[in-house]
């Protein structure tokens, strides 16, 4: 019944090899280097194609599922809806200040640079939003008539991104696939020194957590905000905000998000 699910969970693990890919771009762009405008204009249509207009309304049906299983989640779905609508609305800001950059040689890539980070971050929280909540929430509430029709709509159309027989989005493919091979190795460089997965099943503090962190010299925190939320983060740079919650279920999301983002 839950064949969506794992249909769109494939479609976020597709979409997190695509953000590293442009977290790359960024790295490149912020020291200096020219801008690989061919791929990130790959990158600009395909977010404004297959996510905008398929990904997230299959999750919006889902959503509206929920709302009408259980009153009390209406908020919930509106509030997701609402961040579909923003990534959106930043993902056609990308666009625009992607073609400035091109038609303007002194553009300042500040601008560029800032917007393509906020839509990075975004897509990170909001992935991590939906695995951890809606998808659960959703396999436990609805029924089998709701996936009959979820589970049509979500097969309607499939990722391009994921089809490898096509031409299309290639160049994206390739330096996804050029990514994962630089990720393998550094796994298999870090396995000798640290087993994060045996030494978290203990952990249910933030200290513990930061500290195994530290004296595995990963510059990966977690912090608490005064709001009662949590954040992750590399040096400065915020990389996941978590809503408010448990401190042992924030370091399990932050160790989850940490081990798929190495």
């Amino acid at each position: 019944m839950t064949h969506a699910i794992e249909a769109l969970r494939q479609e976020h693990i597709s979409m997190a090899g695509l953000l590293r890919v442009m977290e790359k771009l960024l790295r490149e762009i912020s020291d200096g280097q020219p801008a690989d405008y061919p791929l990130l204009n790959e990158i600009s249509d395909y977010l404004r194609g297959y996510p905008d207009q398929c990904h997230h309304p299959k999750e919006d049906l889902i959503y509206r599922k929920l709302g009408d299983r259980d009153p009390d989640l209406r908020e919930l779905g509106s509030d997701l809806e609402y961040e579909h609508a923003r990534l959106t609305k930043l993902t056609n800001r990308f666009g625009e200040m992607l073609t400035l950059a091109q038609s303007e040689a002194d553009a300042s890539p500040d601008a560029f640079i800032s917007t393509l980070d906020e839509l990075v971050r975004m897509y990170r929280r909001h992935m991590a939003m939906e695995e951890e909540h809606l998808f659960p929430l959703a396999i436990k509430k609805l029924r089998r008539p709701d996936w009959d029709e979820i589970n049509s709509a979500v097969f309607e159309q499939d990722d391009p991104l994921m089809d490898e027989a096509s031409s299309r989005y290639q160049q994206i493919r390739s330096e996804i696939a050029d990514l994962a091979v630089e990720h393998d190795e550094r796994n298999r460089l870090l396995a000798g020194r640290i087993d994060l997965d045996e030494d978290l099943e203990s952990l249910q503090g933030l200290e513990q957590l930061n500290e195994l962190l530290r004296s595995h010299h990963y510059a990966f925190r977690l912090y608490k905000t005064g709001r009662g939320s949590y954040q992750v983060v590399e040096g400065e740079k915020v990389l996941l905000e978590l809503p408010p919650c448990n401190e042992a279920r924030a370091v399990w999301c932050a160790y989850c998000f940490i081990k798929g983002g190495m």
